[in-house]
């Protein structure tokens, strides 16, 4: 059987996992689809750089969010 340690870890684990998908998801869909449903109507420049910064961010997560899975499947 895993100990109470190992479990608490995964279980921890997933919930972070789970939490920072979530936060993608949520980002996706209330910021950055209605970006681009505004910018296929008409380019703007304002809207243009704030999709550029929300990606960033975004791809911060997933960069945060695959670092934390390598670790987590090597054990540390």
């Amino acid at each position: 059987f895993p100990s109470h340690d190992t479990v608490y870890r995964h279980s921890r684990g997933s919930l972070i996992f789970l939490s920072l998908v979530i936060l993608l998801w949520l980002q996706t869909f209330l910021v950055m689809m209605p970006i681009h449903k505004k910018l296929e109507n008409q380019k703007n420049e304002k809207l243009i750089s704030r999709l550029i910064k929300y990606n960033r961010f975004r791809t911060a997560l997933w960069s945060f969010k695959t670092i934390l899975v390598f670790l987590f499947i090597v054990g540390l």
